[in-house]
């Protein structure tokens, strides 16, 4: 949450139409999923703060599980690379 805030404060400092700021809203959105994603099924409860595995047990559709986590993975990189053009 905390990041997303982050990202959205950063976006009022930069001077966009609105068809940049929606795109940017959504591919940001879309990062910040696949990360909750992957680190839903990487990391430990203790570590992240709130209970993991629970899209697993709600079979819920997620990056991991439809890429696998190496192919999740390679998509943040992807997505990183191509923000910075």
């Amino acid at each position: 949450m905390l990041l997303c805030a982050t990202i959205l404060l950063q976006l009022t400092k930069i001077r966009l139409d609105n068809q940049q700021f929606a795109f940017t809203l959504v591919f940001s959105q879309v990062f910040l999923q696949v990360v909750d994603d992957i680190l839903d099924v990487t990391k430990s409860s203790h570590v992240l703060g709130k209970t993991v595995g629970k899209d697993f047990v709600a079979y819920k559709v997620t990056y991991p599980k439809c890429l696998d986590i190496p192919k999740s993975k390679d998509f943040v990189a992807k997505l990183i690379k191509d923000a910075h053009g």
